[in-house]
């Protein structure tokens, strides 16, 4: 049991320290610290207060948006802007006009920007996602519920967190975050847990080669990933990723080396996918060209993939997506 130990500490060691922050919050306004949002009967974490404005609550629109599986189509110094399927909100901080799939509608108070986030009614925002909304008067609760209480996962950086999902696949939550490593993704992985997916595809990799870690920190940071989801999630289905490689344009690094190193880690991640029993898909492979770097048609930097090149990644993974 020793092997569990580390990353549920960790988890709690993550939990302990949000309580921490929520707490130090608490003093500046009681009564709207105590609200929260709940998604499926799960608490919803949001990283700073929600407001309320009379009658209406409004809550960061990035957060609860991904939360609802939508994806960030953009996001500007002022506005947003949120796409689900045929969906589109584009919300401007300070402004009660928000333009829904290109027709203007009147919020019932403006979107406001706070802590460089912007805020909406949660309500609104909500319900043009698809989710029925409850209010909780005693316990200050928001309740939101969706058809798909277990919902499917992309866990990742940023070649996961600018992949609209939702363009091809309806109903998927993104949690990529830019510049995240595999020890990133164990500090929120309560966020995951407390979804309960369905199915978890994971990513991850890139950063830890960009900022020297070795292979043995990457595989055992994934190994511990996959262990406490199985222990805290046992009906998750988890689906390993491969890596891209790095591309010519990339700068400020050793490509050939990165590459190298990226190489040992894919096939490190697909040997212990069979150790773990979990399926594994080779995405890095599909973005290769034939000199082992990630073929300049589908990047224009280096690193990540092009908007329109998404296709191939869907194509790679959709009959896991899509499977029972």
């Amino acid at each position: 049991m020793s092997k569990y130990i580390y990353p549920v500490i960790i988890i709690l060691l993550s939990a302990a320290l949000a309580i921490t922050l929520f707490n130090n919050h608490k003093k500046e306004s009681p009564i709207e610290e105590q609200a929260k949002i709940t998604l499926n009967g799960n608490n919803l974490p949001i990283s700073i207060p929600l407001k309320f404005e009379g009658d209406n609550i409004l809550a960061p629109i990035e957060e609860v948006s991904k939360s609802l599986g939508a994806d960030v189509k953009y996001k500007k110094q002022n506005s947003i802007g949120i796409v689900k399927a045929e969906t589109t909100l584009e919300f401007t901080a300070d402004s009660k006009d928000v333009i829904v799939s290109g027709e203007v509608e009147e919020l019932p108070v403006s979107s406001i920007k706070l802590d460089n986030i912007i805020m909406a009614p949660v309500r609104y925002l909500a319900e043009k996602l698809g989710a029925e909304v409850a209010w909780d008067a005693q316990s200050k609760t928001i309740m939101l519920t969706t058809t798909g209480k277990n919902p499917i996962i992309f866990l990742g950086d940023s070649l996961t967190e600018n992949f609209q999902l939702n363009k091809y696949l309806p109903d998927v939550i993104n949690m990529g975050k830019s510049g995240d490593t595999t020890f990133g993704a164990l500090g929120r992985l309560n966020k995951v847990i407390m979804a309960r997916p369905k199915k978890l595809f994971i990513m991850l990799g890139t950063n830890d080669i960009w900022m020297g870690f070795s292979k043995d920190i990457s595989l055992a940071n994934y190994k511990h990933i996959i262990n406490v989801v199985k222990i805290a999630s046992p009906e998750t289905e988890i689906i390993m990723q491969s890596i891209p490689p790095f591309g010519i344009k990339t700068k400020n690094i050793d490509i050939n080396k990165a590459n190298s190193r990226i190489s040992d880690l894919n096939k490190g991640l697909e040997t212990l996918a069979k150790e773990l029993n979990i399926k594994f898909v080779d995405i890095g492979g599909l973005y290769m060209d034939k000199n082992g770097y990630l073929d300049n048609n589908y990047t224009s930097d280096g690193i990540h993939i092009k908007l329109d090149s998404y296709n191939i990644w869907v194509d790679a993974i959709n009959k896991y997506v899509q499977s029972n």
